[in-house]
Formats: C-alpha cells, sequence, structure tokens
C-alpha cells in the first residue's frame, strides 16, 4: 500500500494536505553521503561484527526566514508566497531540502504543476525510493493537472529553441516555470493545472517565438497539442548604388541646364483669340486707288 494511501485511509484520518502543512514549519531532513558506503563484500552469512553502513547524520534544510515569515502571515497566497521564497533560496544555496520545501508550498496552494517541479527536482536530488512522502505528493501532484504536448517546426536555417516559459494568466510574478528544450528534442510534456497559460519559445541571441494562450483541460486520454514554428530569419538585401557621374560631365549637364533657362523665349500670336489682330494678306494690306467719276472729268 502506498504512503498516500496509508494517510488517507489511517484511523487519525489526518488528510495529506495536514500533513504537508505541518512539514512546512518543521525542518525537512535530507541524508546526505559524501564518501563511498562501506559494504560487506562476503558472501557467507553476515556476521554479528559486520560493519553497517555509514553516513552524515541526517542534515536539516537551510532555513528561509522570509519563507517562514509568509507562511505564519494571513495572505490568502501565503503558501505561494512561501513557494516563491523558498524557490528562490533553494537556487542560492543549492540545498535540495529546500526544493521539497518549495513542493510542499505549493501542494498546499493547489498549485499542482509548480509542485510537480519542485518535488521532481528534490526527488532525482535522493533518488528513488529516498523520500516516500515526496513520492506520494508528486503523484498525487499529477493526478490533479493535465499533460500538455508542446512541439515545436524549426524551418531550414531556423535557430532551435532553447528554452521553453510557461506561466499562469493570472500568475504572480515570480510564479513563471522556466524548462530548457533539448536541441535535439520535437516535442515536450508538461504537467499544467487546468486553467489559463501563456508560453513562448527562446532561442538564442535572445529571439523568442510566442507567446501563445493556452486553455489547458482535463487529461481525455490524450495529450493537448500546442505548436510552435520557428521560421528561418529572413535575408537582408543589400541596397542598390547608383553609378557615379564623373564631375565634368556634370558641370557640362549644369551649364546646359542654365542656358536653357537663360535664353527667352517667343510665342507667335495667335489669330482669332480675340487679342490680336490677325495678320493681312499682301493684297488686302494696299489701300484701293479711288477711281474718278466721268462728272468729275
Amino acid at each position: 500500500m502506498s504512503p498516500l494511501t496509508n494517510l488517507r485511509t489511517s484511523p487519525f484520518m489526518i488528510p495529506l494536505t495536514c500533513v504537508v502543512t505541518l512539514g512546512l514549519v518543521a525542518p525537512t531532513a535530507v541524508a546526505r553521503v559524501d564518501g563511498p558506503v562501506p559494504v560487506n563484500m562476503s558472501f557467507g552469512p553476515a556476521s554479528a561484527s559486520a560493519p553497517a553502513p555509514m553516513s552524515e547524520p541526517v542534515k536539516p534544510a537551510a532555513a528561509c526566514p522570509a519563507a517562514q515569515e509568509a507562511i505564519a502571515g494571513t495572505s490568502p497566497d501565503k503558501y505561494g508566497e512561501a513557494a516563491r521564497h523558498f524557490e528562490q533560496c533553494a537556487r542560492t544555496s543549492g540545498d535540495a531540502g529546500l526544493w521539497k520545501k518549495a513542493g510542499m508550498a505549493r501542494y498546499s496552494a493547489r498549485q499542482y504543476a509548480h509542485a510537480i517541479q519542485a518535488l521532481d527536482t528534490y526527488m532525482r536530488g535522493v533518488g528513488p525510493g529516498g523520500d516516500p512522502q515526496g513520492e506520494a505528493m508528486l503523484a498525487d501532484a499529477r493526478k490533479n493537472t493535465a499533460t500538455v504536448r508542446f512541439s515545436v517546426v524549426t524551418a531550414a536555417g531556423a535557430s532551435a529553441p532553447e528554452r521553453l516559459r510557461i506561466a499562469p494568466r493570472e500568475g504572480a510574478a515570480g510564479d513563471e516555470i522556466d524548462l530548457s528544450w533539448s536541441r535535439a528534442a520535437v516535442s515536450f510534456d508538461v504537467s499544467l493545472d487546468p486553467g489559463q497559460w501563456t508560453a513562448a519559445l527562446m532561442l538564442p541571441g535572445g529571439g523568442q517565438v510566442g507567446p501563445q494562450d493556452i486553455q489547458a483541460t482535463r487529461d481525455t486520454g490524450t495529450p493537448q497539442v500546442v505548436l510552435f514554428r520557428v521560421e528561418a530569419p529572413a535575408q537582408a538585401v543589400p541596397p542598390v548604388v547608383a553609378a557615379a557621374v564623373p564631375a565634368t560631365r556634370a558641370a557640362t549637364s549644369g551649364r546646359r541646364r542654365t542656358a536653357a533657362r537663360a535664353r527667352p523665349t517667343t510665342t507667335a500670336p495667335v489669330a482669332g483669340d480675340g487679342l490680336t489682330p490677325a495678320p493681312r494678306s499682301g493684297r488686302a494690306a494696299r489701300r484701293p486707288r479711288r477711281r474718278s467719276s466721268p462728272s468729275a472729268a
């Protein structure tokens, strides 16, 4: 029977969320082994004097005062706020126990996608079977999420993506899920809470594809697919440079244009325009001679 079943069917009926909340205020123990573990190499029955495996004493997780203050507060998002502090402390200190704290806080806030990321990081450090409680929380968180498959189609000559960034639409600062994208991968499955999200692919050199709006729905047995398309960068077209005109040719052309502008132009009068009289022909221009009448003679 799994630890999760034990918690939910115990005589005391203690729900998993109560155990998680209590774990947030108590120090998280993480066993650490720096050197090789002595092993009994005898093939016969183990003797009473055989050395037992030795390890360092259990070391509690490092403190994160800001997260503890958030848990003690009265904010409706106190567990989400505490989780963000735990995640920041885990990144700066490198303490795996703080990733479990972050996962427990996200689980208490019912932010299961973030809880999965934190608990998965923690469980990779302790190994399979190293923390039954962490495994139980991780399995239960996955049951409350939907599987979204992010796929990418890369055009010839385009850069392969480097990271996938997902954030809840109404999330707070620091609620972004940042995942590394393998250069050889064409798809990536992520567990998300049902609801509205945004996702973008980050390219080398600061480029970005997206963001895309996502409406994650509960699992129906087939992953929901979100497709990204990475296009090749546009090729720069070299500018067309006009041929240079020799200086002597340009000066000659300039003088010709100046002379053409300075030359006076004459316009022939147009007959019949009402302003200029029409010219007379040669005969019409001469006055006829008056003939003398016979009576005058």
